[in-house]
């Protein structure tokens, strides 16, 4: 009996292979389980097939079996490389957006794997069974096929623009962020753009090699590609393993109905002077900024004014976005705080938590920024100030 001899390469795919099935298994298992786990768990099978028909074709022992079984098992998940570009996608959005419900709108876009079996079809028919099975050691007989040609082509173009559309997806969920809250520390997290990056990467070195040899280049760089992309995907994956056991129920989503009703030009045409009244007065007379976990929806409620309403006119009137608004007026107050205090009886961290900051870094920024000085430096020179006068 021959000994079935694995290289490090195949034995890294079947490392991702298993992490992606158990994983999946653990998400789909949980008692708790929402779309984003769903989600999650259908982008994790999609890399596991993908892997396993990676190994199909190229790792030689698992190649000479499956291809004396029949040539055509080979094709059989070559549509689940067309599925987690659109799982990823979805299940970003659904951990940016906490009431985030999959619909049958967004089914429609996983059509380009539902409609892979005509590809197949197209491909096994252009080549035959003879050559198919010729191409199972010759990778340029499958490679140069048009059908085939045409998969590779909505292959890479899926993976790359899902991973575009990811990112724009997060920078305008950072806006809604400083359209809806005051203190954004902990929800601002960066392991999602950090995953959707790994996999635009990933892919953007496959669809780099695959240019390569269309242009003629060496056949190693395909190699060495194919190969490195490997072992980034297993990076890619435990990282994705992680950050989701570590940080994933910490994260905390927008509405989704404040994404797409959060301020824009067409929202409310008049602004009522009584509401600008009632806004600056929340401020100033009751300081709402002293809250630190102040919200939009919250502010909204004291005034009994909608949402809509409140973000336009602290957009239009007083020119800056919720997050900037309330840290405007923090700001003023811990200034008042360090000019009744320049004996240093208050430590300039106790200034900041009596400001409503939770957040050394935001109210280090946002101190600078309205009043062009660190805190530090502006109760030094309020002292010197008292000292000559």
């Amino acid at each position: 009996m021959d000994k079935i001899i694995f290289c490090l390469n195949d034995i890294t795919l079947l490392t991702v292979t298993i992490e992606c099935f158990l994983f999946s298994i653990l998400l789909l298992a949980r008692q708790s389980r929402n779309a984003s786990h769903a989600l999650l768990a259908v982008f994790l099978i999609s890399i596991g097939l993908d892997t396993i028909d990676k190994m199909i074709y190229w790792c030689k022992p698992i190649n000479q079996y499956v291809f004396q079984i029949s040539p055509y098992l080979f094709l059989a998940l070559k549509f689940s490389v067309l599925v987690s570009p659109p799982a990823l996608y979805l299940y970003t959005k659904s951990i940016v957006y906490k009431n985030y419900q999959l619909t049958r709108k967004e089914l429609y876009h996983f059509l380009p794997a539902l409609a892979f079996p005509i590809s197949a079809f197209l491909i096994c028919a252009s080549m035959g069974k003879e050559t198919f099975f010729l191409s199972s050691s010759n990778f340029d007989l499958l490679f140069y096929n048009p059908f085939f040609h045409f998969h590779l082509w909505v292959m890479n173009i899926l993976c790359i623009t899902y991973s575009v559309l990811g990112y724009r997806l997060l920078k305008s969920y950072k806006l809604k962020l400083l359209e809806n809250y005051s203190n954004t520390e902990g929800m601002e997290k960066k392991w999602l753009r950090l995953l959707i990056g790994g996999y635009f990467f990933i892919w953007g070195s496959i669809f780099l090699a695959y240019v390569c040899h269309l242009a003629g280049a060496s056949a190693t760089i395909g190699n060495i590609t194919g190969t490195a992309t490997n072992y980034c995907v297993f990076i890619f994956l435990n990282t994705i393993i992680f950050y989701c056991l570590n940080q994933s129920n910490m994260f905390e989503g927008v509405k989704l109905d404040d994404a797409e009703n959060a301020v824009g030009d067409k929202e409310v045409d008049i602004i009522d002077e009584r509401h600008i009244a009632a806004v600056t007065e929340s401020m100033i007379n009751n300081q709402l900024f002293l809250d630190p976990e102040i919200t939009l929806e919250q502010l909204s409620k004291h005034l009994s004014l909608s949402e809509r309403c409140v973000s336009t006119i602290i957009n239009r009137h007083f020119e800056k976005n919720f997050f900037e608004f309330i840290n405007f007026y923090r700001v003023e107050h811990a200034k008042k705080l360090i000019a009744a205090n320049t004996d240093e009886k208050i430590s300039i961290l106790d200034v900041m938590a009596d400001s409503g900051f939770n957040s050394k870094s935001a109210f280090n920024r946002y101190f600078k920024k309205y009043v062009e000085e660190t805190p530090t430096t502006y109760r030094k020179n309020v002292r010197q100030s008292e000292v000559t006068n």
